[in-house]
């Protein structure tokens, strides 16, 4: 994927995040970005296609972040807490509509999204998982796979508009409790008292 390509396709998602992706015409796009429709068709064949390389793009954009934060770090707790920062950098402001929209309208979509969740998220969260153990942060007496799974399920609780309601709540607000309530159940004493200093600290 050409440099022009990403910088397009990171523009387009930046108007999907702000009004979600259904109401969302190639006529806005071409709008909001102050170009014309027929240079929108010169990168893709529609719009199902745009939906498509925007979400791969902005899957693609995830792996890289969360690479280079457990590369960066040295230390589990932290490196949950620098995930979270970088998630929020993508979901701060994002259209509560915009994981419905694709659940119902693009669903194949959506798949490569549950693909991506249930393959390189859950291994992203075994590996912390581990990571903890090992710097004697976390419990040693749990199953990391069990544990992973049921806390990358959360990650559906999130876009729930019948659990939350985002025009209230935001959503990093809601990542940063569930990072939160995940790391007191996994730490043991020394990991609890890591994460309030940390706590204290912010």
């Amino acid at each position: 994927m050409n440099e022009e390509l990403k910088s397009f396709l990171l523009e387009v998602s930046k108007i999907y995040f702000r009004y979600g992706i259904k109401s969302v015409t190639m006529d806005d796009i071409a709008r909001e970005m102050g170009i014309s429709k027929k240079t929108i068709y010169t990168k893709v064949e529609d719009k199902n296609d745009l939906v498509t390389k925007v979400m791969e793009y902005q899957l693609a954009l995830d792996f890289e972040r969360v690479k280079e934060v457990v590369n960066a770090s040295t230390n589990a707790i932290d490196e949950v807490f620098d995930i979270c920062s970088k998630i929020g950098e993508i979901i701060g402001d994002m259209h509560p509509s915009v994981m419905y929209d694709l659940q119902k309208y693009y669903p194949k979509v959506y798949k490569k999204f549950t693909d991506h969740k249930e393959t390189f998220v859950l291994d992203t969260v075994i590996a912390n998982l581990k990571k903890g153990k090992d710097q004697g942060l976390f419990r040693s007496a749990f199953n990391e796979e069990i544990i992973a799974k049921l806390h990358i399920s959360k990650m559906d609780v999130i876009w729930d508009p019948k659990v939350f309601d985002h025009s209230k709540t935001s959503f990093i607000d809601v990542v940063g409790e569930m990072m939160i309530y995940h790391i007191y159940g996994v730490s043991n004493q020394k990991g609890r008292d890591y994460l309030n200093k940390r706590l204290n600290r912010k």
